[in-house]
C-alpha cells in the first residue's frame, strides 16, 4: 500500500537531532568504515547528530577506533561498553543512552554496514511526508560495501522519497521519533539475545498500538557480504533460531494457546525450507566463482535472499502477514 504524499518538503521540521545507535562485537575494521560514512551525512547546519557506541565484546575492544573518530570528524560519539553478551541487551544500552541525551530521533544501523550521505536526510523526510513515527529502507549486501555506498552517494538526486506501509523492519536501516517509545515505553526484549528477531518484535510491538511504518525504496544502506553466511551450516542454524523466535513473539503477541498451534506448522515449514535451503547451499558450492557478474552466483544469492531473509527463519501459517525473522 502506497502511502498518499500530501505534505511537501517544506514541511521538514529543522532544526532537529539525531542520535545513531550502534551496537558492535568484534568488528572494529567494519566499525570505522561505518563511522567514517557518518561523517559524510548530507544534513542542514542547524542539525544536531550524535552517535553512540555499545561494544559488546568482552574487552573494550571498539574504544580505540570511537576514539579515533572522535579525533577525526565533527559529531559527538558516546562509547559504552556492555561486558554481558546479548545484542538486545546491547541496543537497550544505546536506547537508553539516546534518550537521555533528548534527541528528537533515534536511528539504528548495525557495525557492518555503511550508509550512503542521504541515509538519515531520506528516512527523516519519509516520516514527515508520510506523518509516520519510524521509517525504514532495504539494505543491500555487497563485496564492496565502502565503495559502493560513496558511488550511492555521489550519484543521488535527492528527490522526495517514494514511501509505503510496512509493520517490519531491521535495525540496520531504520529512523524512529523519540516520543513514541518514550510514550509507550518500549524497549528491545531480552529474551530474543539467543534466537534473533527481536527487532521484529519491536516493530511488531509498534503496530499492535497503532504505529505502522513508512518504508523507503531508495538503497541507502550497504552490508558487507559475507559468503559463509550462505552456507548449509549457518542458514539451518538462522532456520532454528527463526523457529524459536517465532514461537516467542506469537505467544507474547497472541497468547499461548495461538502459539501451540502453530507449532505443527513450524515442523512442516522446517522440513520444506530445510531443503530448498540444502539444495541452495549446493548450488552456491559450483557457482562459487569470484568473477563479477556471474549469472548462476546472482541466481543462488536471489534465491537465498529470499528464501533466508526475506521469508526468515521458519514462519508459521501467518508469519508473513504479520511480520519475520530476518537474521
Amino acid at each position: 500500500m502506497f502511502i498518499k504524499q500530501e505534505n511537501s518538503l517544506q514541511n521538514l521540521k529543522w532544526p532537529c537531532s539525531f542520535v545513531i545507535c550502534v551496537c558492535t562485537y568484534n568488528r572494529n575494521e567494519l566499525l570505522a568504515d561505518l563511522l567514517k560514512s557518518f561523517s559524510l551525512l548530507d544534513l542542514p547546519l542547524q542539525c544536531k547528530l550524535s552517535v553512540i557506541v555499545v561494544d559488546n565484546f568482552q574487552e573494550d575492544s571498539a574504544k580505540e577506533v570511537v576514539s579515533s573518530a572522535k579525533n577525526s570528524y565533527s559529531y559527538n560519539v558516546n562509547y559504552l561498553h556492555e561486558p554481558i553478551k546479548g545484542i538486545y541487551r546491547a541496543r537497550n544500552r544505546a536506547l537508553q543512552a539516546g534518550l537521555a541525551l533528548e534527541a528528537d530521533y533515534l536511528a539504528f544501523t548495525d557495525d557492518d554496514c555503511v550508509v550512503t550521505s542521504q541515509w538519515l536526510g531520506v528516512l527523516h523526510r519519509a516520516m514527515i511526508i508520510s506523518g509516520k513515527k519510524w521509517a525504514c529502507g532495504p539494505v543491500h549486501a555487497v563485496k564492496d560495501a565502502v565503495n559502493v555506498a560513496m558511488a550511492a552517494s555521489r550519484t543521488s538526486n535527492n528527490v522526495e522519497p517514494k514511501t509505503h506501509l510496512t509493520n517490519s523492519a531491521a535495525t540496520c536501516n531504520v529512523i524512529i521519533s523519540s516520543d513514541i517509545i518514550q510514550k509507550l515505553g518500549l524497549s528491545f526484549d531480552e529474551d530474543f539475545d539467543l534466537t534473533g528477531g527481536g527487532d521484529r518484535h519491536f516493530f511488531a510491538c509498534l503496530t499492535q498500538h497503532g504505529y505502522k511504518g513508512a518504508e523507503v525504496s531508495e538503497i541507502l544502506v550497504y552490508e558487507h557480504f559475507r559468503c559463509d553466511r550462505f552456507y548449509f551450516k549457518a542458514r539451518y542454524r538462522r532456520f532454528a533460531a527463526g523457529m524459536c523466535n517465532q514461537l516467542i513473539s506469537t505467544r507474547k503477541l497472541k497468547g499461548k494457546t495461538y502459539s501451540y498451534a502453530s507449532a505443527v506448522t513450524n515442523i512442516f515449514l522446517n522440513i520444506f525450507l530445510s531443503l530448498l535451503f540444502f539444495l541452495s547451499s549446493v548450488l552456491f558450492m559450483f557457482w562459487r566463482s569470484p568473477v563479477p557478474g556471474n549469472y548462476g552466483q546472482k541466481i543462488y544469492l536471489k534465491l537465498s535472499k529470499f528464501v533466508g531473509r526475506s521469508g526468515g527463519g521458519i514462519m508459521y501459517l501467518r508469519g508473513k502477514k504479520d511480520y519475520f525473522y530476518a537474521g
